[in-house]
């Protein structure tokens, strides 16, 4: 399993702790930005719906004023009388009559632009044309008994809504009895509002106005119908159907604000009210596209991802360069507690910082020199303990040499003495004694020259090293060859008996475990230093796990340490070994 360091523990935090910060920020700006543009859409919709509202309801009062004013005209009640002079029908017919210049002064009086157009209706059920329509247009019948109905129950102005027929429907009428001074009926006087006049302040062509390009206001009427023209479907008046909740809410007698689907199946912010007027209910809507509205959150959607990708790399760079603060100090440290571990105890150059892991560095840096300070005093000892134990070997050995060669080796020479005082006698089993007895003296040098060579301490290092060489050359398989240079005058007695004892353990263990067929001993000296390699061409062994010539191995080391030296094997395979050893010179 893959191990995961500190430095990318530290940046998966801080950059999963800083990108749920920046989730969250991003999340709550464009909440709060959404909510502000709903609102303020919502306000701007109310605000149209209510000057709409109340340019309708300002429309209608100066109408009615208007209507009133006309009423009490002593010209209409003049033109009344000569409508009146006709004669009477059984059922409404127009007449062609021709009045004087009453008219042209009556309708100069009001705004006919408002009106498609005005009739008055005598009481001899004589019609006549103030205002005639616009060639083209066709304008459905009035219902004047409907009217006169109306009026005989109400008194004042009567206003009547569009109505829908097969083919066409009427305008909205406004209509007023006209009495005389004696309060006798003479007529009535009709007045069809021009729907344009309406749109002129209703319908919505232009973005400046407010609404932008897909933002309208109309009315609607109790039976669904549009009451105004839509700016997206033409000849919308009293053709358009409006089922959608702004309207039911608005019959519910509600007012407010709700994001909708409009009657386009267009999702829209929604303003709704419904609005009274004498004779009237409508419902007023003011609406714009939810996709226009939002499009200022788009935008700003698209600062926040890039703010938000800009954040995050500027926090990528900080908690790397961070954590790489943090975490190299640490990653040196634990690379020095591993080597010490290994039992490098070099003391490691580490940069303090101010804080927990400085402190830690620096505990750590007195830790390895009070150690390294125990472990040289650990060795000191030991090498004194080893280097009091070889020496005594050493000593014991040049004791049992001295005892070999002065005691043994001396009574051994008498007895051979004596041997030769008696060969010439006749005895069959003297000469197997003779020969056992130059056995025993051979064998008693051998031992005494393993213990302590006389070549050694008589003629130095290199000779007991040569002798040793060709010694073994003769007895063995193995070809050894000595390469020798220096001045080994300037060793110590001791250094050259551990020397030796180093090349005669090396030779011990090439002969036991290499099947080798050559091998090389170099030892030379110069001025400071002595280096010595022992080499060989037989099969390698493995330093970790072969445990064969451990103790041969250990033996060398103890001695080099001893000796304060340094010490390199290398085993490779068709190669063999090399003992390369560096011993200073004291």
């Amino acid at each position: 399993m893959r191990k995961i360091s500190i430095t990318e523990k530290l940046a998966l935090t801080s950059l999963s702790v800083s990108i749920v910060i920046i989730f969250f920020v991003a999340a709550f700006s464009f909440y709060k930005a959404k909510q502000i543009v709903t609102e303020k859409t919502f306000n701007q919709l109310t605000s149209v719906k209510i000057i709409k509202s109340n340019l309708l309801k300002h429309f209608f009062k100066n109408k009615i004023r208007e209507i009133q004013s006309v009423g009490s005209s002593c010209e209409l009640k003049n033109l009344f009388t000569e409508l009146n002079k006709e004669t009477k029908t059984d059922f409404i017919k127009y007449r062609k009559a021709k009045f004087s210049g009453q008219k042209n002064r009556f309708l100069s009086e009001i705004n006919s632009k408002d009106y498609v157009r005005i009739t008055i209706l005598g009481t001899n059920n004589n019609a006549y044309l103030l205002k005639k329509p616009e060639k083209g247009k066709i304008l459905k019948d009035i219902d004047f008994y409907k009217i006169m109905k109306e009026h005989s129950t109400v008194s004042g102005i009567v206003i009547n809504d569009y109505k829908k027929y097969e083919c066409l429907y009427s305008y909205i009428t406004l209509s007023l009895k006209i009495t005389n001074r004696l309060n006798q009926e003479i007529g009535y006087i009709i007045f069809e509002i021009n729907p344009e006049s309406i749109d002129n302040f209703m319908l919505e062509n232009s973005p400046e106005n407010g609404l932008g390009n897909s933002g309208e206001s109309y009315l609607v009427g109790k039976d669904l119908l549009m009451r105004s023209s839509s700016r997206f479907i033409k000849k919308s008046l009293m053709n358009t159907v409006v089922n959608t909740k702004a309207v039911k809410n608005a019959g519910k007698n509600k007012f407010g604000n709700a994001v909708i689907s409009d009657y386009r199946g267009i999702k829209v912010f929604s303003s709704y009210e419904k609005i009274v007027l004498p004779g009237l209910t409508w419902f007023i809507i003011a609406e714009i596209d939810y996709k226009e509205a939002m499009v200022p959150i788009y935008e700003i959607k698209n600062e926040i991802i890039f703010f938000s990708i800009f954040i995050f790399l500027i926090v990528l760079i900080v908690v790397f360069i961070l954590s790489k603060k943090i975490t190299v100090p640490v990653q040196k440290l634990n690379y020095a507690v591993c080597e010490f571990g290994k039992g490098d105890v070099k003391i490691p150059v580490l940069k303090k910082t101010n804080d927990e892991i400085g402190e830690l560095t620096e505990n750590f840096i007195k830790m390895t020199l009070k150690i390294s300070e125990q472990k040289k005093s650990l060795q000191n000892e030991k090498n004194k303990s080893l280097k009091m134990m070889i020496d005594g070997q050493e000593a014991e050995r040049q004791r049992l040499s001295r005892e070999l060669h002065d005691g043994l080796g001396q009574l051994l020479i008498a007895l051979k003495l004596n041997y030769e005082s008696k060969k010439d006698t006749q005895n069959s089993g003297i000469d197997d004694f003779g020969k056992l007895t130059n056995h025993i003296i051979e064998e008693t040098r051998r031992i005494s020259n393993n213990l302590m060579p006389a070549a050694l301490s008589e003629f130095g290092l290199f000779t007991a090293v040569r002798n040793l060489c060709n010694e073994t050359t003769a007895v063995s398989n193995i070809i050894i060859k000595a390469h020798l240079s220096g001045n080994e005058k300037q060793l110590p007695e001791k250094t050259k008996i551990y020397i030796f004892r180093i090349i005669q353990e090396s030779i011990s263990n090439i002969l036991k475990h290499s099947k080798a067929e050559n091998s090389d001993v170099r030892i030379n000296i110069f001025d400071k230093e002595i280096k010595i390699k022992i080499s060989d061409d037989g099969i390698a062994f493995d330093i970790n796990k072969n445990r064969e010539n451990k103790n041969g191995l250990n033996n060398i080391k103890d001695r080099i340490n001893i000796l304060k030296g340094k010490l390199q094997i290398r085993s490779e395979i068709s190669k063999g070994t090399e003992i390369i050893a560096s011993i200073p010179i004291a």
